[in-house]
This record gives structure tokens, sequence and C-alpha cells, in this order.
């Protein structure tokens, strides 16, 4: 007895059941950082900050009822007593700047070893061939870009795109090319998962780190040809520029601009996680109140546009054409889980 399905083959394509099980795992895994950083990660340097302001006043407080006790004028043993104090203060911030150089080449140096053992191995589980109906679309599109015929499938993935031919130029080969991308996007996930935890406390940096190394989903997705990976690592840098947003007296425009630029290339990379981050976003800019708001919507608008113009010239059929397709995606796929659900099948 045969399904009436439109495409029964994929309920048993492994491929297409893994490929939308990282697309949800993603979504997850998105979600779920947004609620680590929420709940733990700000109101943790908020508490560190906050304690850092009352050494302060106490400090102040010492200084103040050293100079004013008994109304008297402070004598020259006070003022040589004080004098040691400073020094000692001194060598005690010197030695402290030194220890905070020091983590911050550990910082880097942390992120950038782990960022290389992670692409080292995610090229260990590299297909000789596209292993989905996707990647293969992504490697057509790479000589032809047209999403009405699924070179790539809809919305685009433009920048993608653009990055393999760019990609393919030097290498001289599409899947190769992809696969390449693939690699970059897991040392670059790694390395950006790191300074985000870094940001928290220097454990929180590389047992996060650690984690990201030897996620499966995340080295497997390398294999593919796809936009995980590229996407896992933008989306990791848009939350550690969040992080720096939130708990680090950074020069704040200047973050707003960054993490606004970032989700304006998500769009372009991968559309849906742009949607999911766009809390996450808002979350940062607003560090700057309502002109932070502004000002990162009209960067990311103005990021979105530059490519945006350039992806409806080059599709046959301009903008029409692309919204057509992916209306038609968006039916079959609503058309499929239906008559799954009626048969019985798992959504």
């Amino acid at each position: 007895m045969s399904l009436p399905l439109q495409h029964p083959h994929l309920i048993q394509d492994p491929t297409f059941v893994t490929g939308t099980c990282l697309c949800f795992t993603q979504a997850f895994v998105l979600l779920s950082s947004s609620q680590f950083i929420l709940l733990y990660a700000i109101p943790a340097g908020k508490a560190r900050q906050g304690k850092q302001d009352r050494n302060s006043i106490v400090l102040g407080g010492i200084e103040s009822l050293v100079q004013n006790m008994h109304g008297e004028d402070i004598t020259e043993v006070e003022v040589e007593t004080r004098q040691d104090d400073m020094e000692d203060n001194l060598a005690h911030e010197s030695a402290v700047t030194r220890a905070w150089a020091s983590m911050c080449k550990s910082r880097v140096r942390t992120s950038v070893t782990l960022g290389i053992v992670g692409a080292a191995l995610s090229a260990t589980l590299i297909a000789p061939l596209p292993i989905s109906h996707d990647s293969v679309g992504f490697v057509l599109a790479l000589e032809h870009y047209d999403v009405t015929l699924h070179q790539p499938h809809p919305p685009g993935y433009f920048l993608y795109i653009m990055l393999g031919r760019l990609v393919q130029a030097m290498v001289g080969d599409g899947w190769t090319a992809l696969w390449l991308l693939g690699i970059i996007g897991v040392g670059l996930a790694v390395a950006f998962i790191v300074r985000a935890g870094w940001e928290v406390t220097p454990g929180a940096g590389v047992a996060t780190g650690v984690i990201a190394l030897f996620s499966p989903l995340l080295l497997a997705a390398a294999a593919r040809g796809e936009t995980y990976t590229l996407a896992c690592a933008l989306s990791a840098f848009i939350g550690w520029r969040v992080l720096r947003l939130r708990l680090t007296n950074c020069d704040k425009m200047k973050e707003v601009i960054i993490v606004s630029v970032a989700m304006a290339m998500m769009a372009g990379l991968r559309t849906t996680d742009a949607a999911f981050l766009l809390p996450l976003w808002s979350y940062g800019v607003l560090a700057l109140g309502w002109r932070g708001l502004m000002i990162g919507i009209t960067v990311g608008a103005m990021g979105t546009v530059s490519w945006l113009l350039p992806m409806v010239s080059l599709q046959p059929g301009g903008l029409p054409a692309i919204r057509h397709a992916s209306s038609m995606l968006s039916s079959g796929w609503v058309a499929q889980f239906s008559r799954s659900s009626e048969v019985g099948l798992p959504c």
C-alpha cells in the first residue's frame, strides 16, 4: 500500500531526517543559549560589578574618615602612612594589570587553539560527495544561482553562495569549497563560543569551548556542505558581542554597530537563525536605550539592503521569482506534514 505523500521517499531518507533534526536542534541550542545569557551570565556579571562598586565605596569612606577624623589636620606621620599605602596600591594595581594582560593573551590563545582542534576534527568527517539534496543544490548554485530551481532552495542563502564562489575560485571545485567553509565554520564557532564564555569567567570559556569541541552535531554538520557551521559561528559571535555590551565597560556604540552588522550578515547567510536571534540582539542594543535600538535597526537595514539588492539582480525573474519559490516551498512543507498526520506518521 503506497502512502499518499508527495515525496514518500523522504520519510525514509536518513539525510532528510538528519537535516530536519539538525534544524530543530540548532533552534533549541540558540534558545537555550539566550536563556543562559539572560538568566545566569548577565546577573553574574552585574553582581561582580556591584561588588567592585561596593569595594570602591568602602575605600572612599575610609579615606574620608582618615582625613576628617576629630576635625584635625593630617600629620606628617599620617602623610607618610598614606604615601606607603598608595605605593602598595600602585604595586598591587601593577600586578593586577600584568595578570590581566596575561589572561587576555591566554584567552586569545585558548580560543584559537580549540578552534583549530575543532576544525581538524571536523575535517576527518568530510564525505567525498554531497550527501543531501540541499548540499547538491548549493553546489549547483555555485555555477548558476536560481532559487526557482532550488539552486539553492529558498530563501536563497545569498551570502553563503557568494562565500562558496570565492573559495571555489581558489580551490577550483564546488564541493571542496563548501566543505572547506564547513570546517572553517566549526573552527570559528568553537573560538567564538570560548570568547563568549570568557566574558563570564575564564573557566566558563574553557568549559563551553570543550563542550562545543566535542559536539557531534557541530562536527557532523561540517560534512554536509551546508550553512549550519557558519551560522553557528555567527550566532556565537553575536552572543559574545551582546555579553560585551551587557557585562563590560566597552565602547557600547561600537558594539551596537558590530552586532547589528553581524545580524544583517546572518539574515543573508541563514534567515531563520536571524529571526531566532532577534530577541537577543534587541536585548544587547538596548544597553544604549532606545537610541541604541534605532541605531541598530538603521545599521541592520543598511547591511541587509547591501546584499539583498545584488541577490535580486542575480536571480532570474527578480524578487517576484524569489517570493513565488518561497511560497511554493512553504506550502509544500505544510501539505507534506498535513498528509503525514493523516496517515499517522509523526511530523
